[in-house]
């Protein structure tokens, strides 16, 4: 790919003029007087290309073909050729809740929004914007998103192309909004012509499960997990394990966790109820209890699914367990490579790390020295082994889920050394930290994401 400056033509001039630089003339190999289909996202125009001999990095069109295919000035983009076909862009959709974009146009936008948008796209020369359910025009092939022009330093709200690859981060929303969302996404998704990063759907605790353990290679970092049926699942995995989880299948942030463990005659249970809480009880008729209300109180929100799942005896740092996740992205070739790894401590005496109900934050290479040092008897992988193992999970995922463009992978590494998955998140929190990220520049996640959609955008036909 090679970059190229677009400037609009507002004088009068030829309305199907299209000037391109002579350095990229001749390098995309333009022949004279012959047609080419422009494309910017699902829109196209067709003209003939002049070599402009005063310009080297530049694209210039009439305001008539501007307007035909919705693109605007001062912005530089990406440009490939593919035979008769000439591919700026790629432009990069980024569907979001209605309340997020909301908050772009009251001049507040949210830090993904600022990270992705204003920062990583044009660093990575594509156009991208932020839209909702009610913003497509299917009519007319285009949407109405929030872009930020980095020639005037301001976020617009205007009428874009149907993009080339879109970026589902739509999680949560009232029902009307999901139903609107799940119209819209089957639709999108019809397209043949627009990719997804990732596919569509979660990556549920339990279908996660079952359709990794389909694989012998990957029995190694499955702990046990069964699906919830009665509270005799509860006793027998005790009995097992000795140290058990009860999760939702698609909960997150830690709040849908309930942990079980023997310790004494008695069973200590930690769980979240707007604060991190601590009980032991006696018996197993008092355990239950706590077991019925905690499933109950969650199922009001519609988490209908729960699993029971082997605890790990994980790692510790200074005395608190560990556990990370790894984020892993493509690539602008599609290979997997991670971009991230934190490593999240528990509060005192705690088995939940999560680090959204109190979990310390570091990036593993801060703890990778305390960690060998305290545990000299046992192996503890490299940043470098540690993302390559989870990179091995991420591809069975593929195997059975379809491909991937990033997942948040929470792994574990117990205190013999052994590597565990823990779960794996479709949809990944990806804002840096300060103190602990390099907030300079770009976002690396950000970029990675842009960076993939190149590469995406390539294999249209």
């Amino acid at each position: 790919m090679l970059n190229v400056k677009i400037i609009i033509l507002l004088n009068n001039v030829d309305k199907d003029i299209c000037l391109l630089g002579k350095d990229i003339y001749n390098k995309l190999k333009i022949e004279d007087n012959k047609q080419y289909n422009i494309h910017l996202g699902q829109l196209k125009v067709r003209s003939a290309i002049k070599c402009n001999m005063n310009e080297e990095e530049s694209m210039s069109f009439s305001e008539e073909v501007s307007n035909e295919i919705l693109i605007y000035d001062d912005i530089i983009l990406n440009i490939w050729r593919k035979n008769e076909n000439i591919y700026l862009g790629p432009v990069v959709g980024v569907f979001m809740p209605i309340n997020y974009c909301e908050e772009i146009g009251k001049g507040a936008p949210p830090l993904e929004a600022i990270e992705h948008i204003q920062e990583a796209s044009p660093h990575e020369r594509c156009m991208a914007y932020c839209f909702s359910v009610k913003d497509i025009d299917w009519e007319n092939n285009r949407i109405k998103g929030y872009t930020f022009r980095v020639a005037s330093n301001r976020w617009e709200y205007r009428w874009l192309p149907m993009a080339d690859i879109i970026y589902d981060r739509i999680a949560h929303g009232n029902e009307e909004e999901k139903r609107l969302v799940k119209e819209e996404r089957q639709n999108l998704r019809e397209n043949s012509n627009i990719r997804f990063i990732n596919p569509e759907g979660s990556l549920g605790k339990w279908p996660l499960y079952k359709k990794l353990f389909m694989y012998d290679e990957m029995h190694k970092y499955l702990p046990e997990t069964i699906l919830y049926k009665s509270f005799n699942d509860i006793v027998s995995m005790l009995n097992k394990y000795n140290f058990i989880f009860i999760k939702s299948s698609m909960g997150s942030r830690g709040e849908e966790v309930f942990s079980i463990e023997k310790v004494d005659g008695k069973y200590r249970i930690d769980f979240y109820n707007r604060k991190l809480k601590l009980v032991f009880v006696e018996n197993l008729d008092l355990l239950k209890n706590y077991i019925d209300k905690f499933i109950i109180e969650k199922q009001k929100y519609g988490r209908v699914f729960f699993v029971v799942q082997q605890g790990i005896n994980l790692i510790k740092y200074n005395g608190h367990k560990m556990d990370f996740r790894i984020t892993l992205e493509k690539d602008e070739y599609g290979i997997w490579e991670a971009t991230n790894y934190y490593a999240i401590h528990s509060k005192e005496h705690s088995n939940i790390t999560n680090y959204c109900v109190g979990g310390v934050l570091h990036l593993y290479e801060d703890v990778y020295e305390v960690l060998k040092e305290n545990y000299k008897d046992v192996y503890i992988p490299t940043e470098d082994e540690f993302g390559k193992e989870t990179i091995k999970v991420a591809k069975y995922i593929e195997k059975q889920f379809g491909t991937y463009g990033e997942i948040g992978m929470d792994m574990a590494i117990d205190e013999d050394g052994h590597i565990w998955l823990i779960e794996g998140n479709a949809k990944p929190d990806k804002y840096r930290v300060p103190g602990i990220d390099d907030m300079e520049g770009p976002s690396p996640q950000s970029c990675a994401i842009f960076k993939y959609s190149k590469y995406l955008a390539q294999l249209r036909k």
